[in-house]
């Protein structure tokens, strides 16, 4: 047993010479020259050299950086120490791959890479190697890359074209609907002419020059959200019963037929916000109260204060309420329902994607006697 022991102290010892000649050999190499020195400390990118073993044998100052390990705690560390634990088998592979066929590439194209810090936070990189290949020495060379803020950006601009694209979507499907109106007088118009009295046609022209202002609208809300990105969102306080009043009146047709009873504070406080964008909340939870509220629609519109400043407003309705399995993800990007009512429409995801981008939050309750759909916002101090 002992002279096993005696076996397995002197391999052990004969590796650790072998690294340290290794790294001793790589150390010579890329810090003899200054200019290689200089060129190696500057990069932006942390460089790490590994031998054939994957032991890492020298690091450029990004590298403590990045990592948290000091050039000490890194010479002579298995390279894999910097990677998590669920990558290690598949990452042997793809060196050992490297090793026999060794070339100059770029890694992380399409592909997810992720690092591990010292204190075992898990970052994005894309690493790129290369290799150095003397009459007795082989290393490879890994410049890696820090990705975290470019894949916040990426996240970003993905949540933000998720949020045009349904507003795009929605918008379409009020300008067909629009046009369908404005198609409709006109057509009933040119029929029936000589038929209609001159009330008929004052009457039918007004629709059609309302229904072709909602339009111009609609167009001027979608270039206004396409456009303007959350630093450049113009806060300004207020007035909400202004904004409510301009969304009921888009309303009225629709209060009109289903014979809804809103019921309305005479006052409502002021907020920090923007006023176009906010009409476009009322709009679609005073809508969807209508569609889906009882018969006929009973839809109450008020406020809470937090102690914070914070306001939230709801409406509430009288209809059947949305299912439990649907009031986790109403506010998402629209998927049909598959009942008769045909879903909320894109309308509740735009809201949330509004009252985001004004720092604020939705929220939904719901039972078999009605909805209370809200949106909260941070005060302006007045009333």
């Amino acid at each position: 047993m002992s002279q096993f022991e005696d076996s397995r102290n002197e391999n052990k010892s004969n590796y650790q010479s072998l690294i340290q000649r290794q790294i001793a050999f790589a150390s010579s190499l890329f810090q003899a020259d200054v200019t290689t020195h200089i060129l190696l400390e500057s990069l932006a990118e942390a460089a790490v050299v590994l031998d054939k073993t994957g032991t890492i044998l020298l690091v450029n100052k990004r590298a403590e950086e990045m990592f948290g390990y000091t050039r000490t705690e890194f010479i002579g560390m298995a390279h894999d120490r910097i990677l998590p634990v669920r990558f290690h088998e598949n990452h042997k592979k793809h060196v050992q791959d490297y090793f026999a066929n060794p070339r100059i590439r770029p890694m992380g194209i399409g592909m997810d890479l992720i690092a591990l810090k010292k204190n075992e936070i898990e970052f994005p990189v894309e690493i790129s190697l290369s290799y150095v290949n003397t009459e007795n020495n082989f290393f490879v060379i890994a410049f890696i890359s820090d990705i975290s803020l470019r894949k916040q950006a990426e996240d970003a601009l993905r949540v933000r074209n998720d949020a045009l694209d349904a507003f795009a979507h929605t918008l379409a499907h009020d300008i067909r609907n629009s046009i369908a109106v404005i198609n409709g007088f006109g057509t009933y118009i040119d029929d029936n002419l000589n038929d209609l009295s001159e009330q008929e046609v004052h009457d039918s022209v007004r629709t059609i020059i309302s229904t072709g202002k909602k339009v111009t609208k609609i167009i001027e809300s979608l270039l206004q959200f396409s456009t303007i990105s959350r630093e450049d969102v113009p806060f300004a306080p207020v007035e909400m019963k202004t904004v409510l009043n301009s969304a009921l009146e888009r309303l009225k047709e629709q209060i009109s037929e289903s014979n809804a009873n809103l019921i309305i504070p005479d006052r409502f406080p002021v907020v920090s916000g923007y006023g176009s964008w906010i009409e476009e909340i009322w709009f679609n939870y005073i809508s969807n109260a209508i569609k889906y509220g009882g018969d006929p629609p009973i839809i109450e519109i008020g406020y809470n204060v937090s102690s914070d400043g914070i306001v939230t407003f709801w409406v509430k309705d009288n209809g059947k309420g949305v299912p439990p399995e649907l009031q986790t993800s109403i506010f998402d990007i629209y998927q049909p329902r598959k009942d008769k009512s045909g879903g909320y429409g894109l309308g509740l995801s735009i809201v949330k994607k509004i009252v985001e981008k004004l720092d604020g939050s939705v929220g939904v309750k719901s039972n078999r006697y009605g909805s209370v759909f809200s949106f909260s916002l941070k005060g302006s101090g007045g009333s």
